[in-house]
Formats: structure tokens, sequence, C-alpha cells
């Protein structure tokens, strides 16, 4: 813990940001001090977001930083393997919220680019998005580390009632703060607002439907399909991760036939 006096906090934090962007657009930066300095950032913004909740031109900086940073190391991940990306987010212990978007990002980057309705302009938006969508739970997954995704949140008998309700309303909040961005891709906020199959961004729809945005269902699909690998990859039980059944088990979760199609997508993915 350290402590800054008042009148110095806004000093510290300009000085904290600067420093952070400085690692993220160093061109000598390795991968590993990208992703450690782009979740410094994330949880930097988190904190900052909870006391005031707007897009100011401080928290857009630190942002595009961050998610130009991510890019690179998704690019740059060479071969491209989920397993890579996984070693070096726990090799920097990294939380699960922000590990978790990165991995879904990956993979929903791969589904978008093999979809037939896919383009460029899908993925910069899945980009943007990924980087918001779950920046105000980065708190509760860092005070409750066993809790892996949303819904086991809900069940958690410690969590109070007003986490679980932010963690209803996270969605929503998240597609308030795009929609403030005005270098924002042209409809992520709706995308966003809609990343857990309600409309509206409010409330976790267990079965979700059909009338949201393909760009949602996507990151539904990549979002379940990277807790089930996370979890066998921190329980040490990777080498048991067998993609067919992880697909059948989506197929499951996800009952509509255009969830289908996506998930199907999945199939060639390089683990």
């Amino acid at each position: 813990f350290l402590y800054v006096p008042s009148h110095l906090r806004l000093n510290f934090i300009n000085s904290a940001s600067r420093s952070i962007i400085s690692v993220l657009k160093n061109p000598k930066s390795s991968n590993v001090e990208k992703m450690a300095a782009s979740e410094q950032g994330m949880n930097m913004l988190s904190k900052q977001l909870a006391l005031s909740p707007e897009a100011t031109e401080a928290v857009a900086e630190i942002s595009d930083a961050c998610m130009g940073a991510m890019k690179e190391v998704l690019n740059d991940t060479k071969p491209p393997h989920i397993k890579n990306l996984l070693k070096m987010l726990t090799a920097n212990q990294s939380h699960y919220c922000y590990a978790h978007g990165i991995l879904a990002t990956y993979i929903a980057n791969h589904i978008v680019e093999k979809i037939d309705w896919g383009g460029k302009e899908h993925k910069e938006k899945i980009s943007y998005v990924m980087f918001f969508h779950d920046i105000f739970l980065v708190p509760l997954f860092m005070k409750y580390p066993q809790y892996i995704g949303e819904e086991k949140l809900l069940m958690g008998e410690e969590v109070t009632k007003e986490e679980k309700d932010l963690v209803l309303n996270h969605a929503q909040k998240a597609s308030q703060l795009i929609s403030e961005f005005k270098n924002a891709p042209m409809g992520a906020d709706t995308i966003c607002a809609q990343h857990h199959g309600a409309s509206r961004g409010v409330g976790i729809e267990f079965n979700p439907r059909d009338d949201i945005s393909p760009l949602s269902k996507v990151i539904l699909v990549s979002e379940a399909f990277t807790e089930l690998m996370y979890e066998y990859y921190t329980e040490n039980k990777m080498d048991q991760f067998n993609l067919k059944d992880a697909l059948e088990s989506l197929k499951q979760k996800f009952k509509r036939l255009s969830y289908h199609r996506i998930i199907d997508v999945i199939e060639g993915i390089s683990l």
C-alpha cells in the first residue's frame, strides 16, 4: 500500500500513466513487458472508473496504448497458439479478468477471420469491446480470484448484494463508457451492452436469444470457450483438454443454431 497526499494524487496518477504508456510505446519492450504494462493500465483504469466512470482524455490515452499493445502481442505470438498466450499470461501472474480478455480476443479474432461474414472492421470492434467489456469487474475478480466467470461470481456466497448488482449491470456501464469515446468503432457500445446476451445490457442470459448483434454472439462463445480452457490450464489438466468435447459442451450451453455455426468455426483453431 502506498499513501499519496490528496493534493498530489492527480500528479501521481499522471506520472504512473506516463510511465505505463512509455513502456507500451517503446519498440524495445518485450511482449511480456507490454502484457504486464497493459495489465497495470487496466487495473489503474478500473479503479479510476469506479470513482468517476467518465471517458476523459486521460482514460482514452491509456486505453488506446493498452489496446495497441494487446494487438501487437496477439499478432506477434509465433506460432499463434493459445498455449503460448496462456504461458505468457501465467508467467506474468495476470489476474483472470485481464488474462481471459486477451484469450477471448484471440479466439474471437479467429472466428471473425474464418466465418463467411467476417472482416477487418469486425476484428477492430472485437478488440475495442473486449478491452472495456469487463473493466468494471476488475476489482471483483481481483478480490475473489477463486471465481472464473460472472456466473460463478453471482453464485458466490461471500459476494455482497451490491457486488452482484454490479455484475448484472457491468455490461451496461461499459457500454455507456464506450459511447462517450469519440474514436470508438460504430456500434461497439451496442455489442458491449449485449455481450452477455441481454439486449439492453442488464442481466446475464443463460440461454441467449437470437435478437442480439452477431458480434455479441461471437464474444459470448469466445468467452465461454476461454473459461473452459482457463479452468483446465489453471488446474494443470491441459493435457486432458479435448477440443471436440469442449465444442460439444458449448453447443449444450448455447442451444440455438446461430450459435452452433459460430462454435463450429472454432474447430480449426491452433491450441
